[in-house]
């Protein structure tokens, strides 16, 4: 197995790496690097709480965001497409446990990921848009 480049000193977000084969045949990947503090804190007490998006894949141009019993005061909530954009957002105040939301736009079908942050914690989801 052959290496490339090696980043060192990357901070946090959302990151796309583009890997090509001696074929010229390509595929990426989306890694997300955390803020270490959320990694340690926040990823874990939210995986278990178990957060859920409906329905997955989103058919409409609304969802249910499912906080499993988390009651954050404050909730960011942001769509990124595959190449790390950011595309939509809402800023929820005392969110309830099922929270509807909708598109501000209409968006490409495809694979987003949803992150979810509070003042200590986020998460993120992969989600499906036809």
């Amino acid at each position: 197995a052959q290496t490339g480049h090696v980043l060192e000193s990357v901070r946090f977000g959302l990151y796309t790496a583009d890997i090509i084969d001696e074929n010229q045949c390509a595929s990426f990947f989306t890694v997300e690097i955390e803020d270490m503090d959320c990694m340690t804190t926040g990823i874990a007490e939210w995986t278990s709480q178990g957060i859920h998006i409906l329905p997955n894949p989103i058919i409409d141009s609304r969802f249910i965001l499912d906080l499993g019993g988390v009651s954050p005061d404050r909730l960011e909530v942001e769509l990124i497409d595959i190449t790390g954009k950011l595309v939509d957002r809402w800023a929820l105040q005392y969110p309830t446990e099922r929270t509807e939301l909708y598109f501000h736009d209409q968006h490409t079908e495809g694979i987003y990921m949803l992150r979810m942050s509070d003042a200590q914690r986020s998460i993120t989801q992969k989600v499906i848009i036809r």
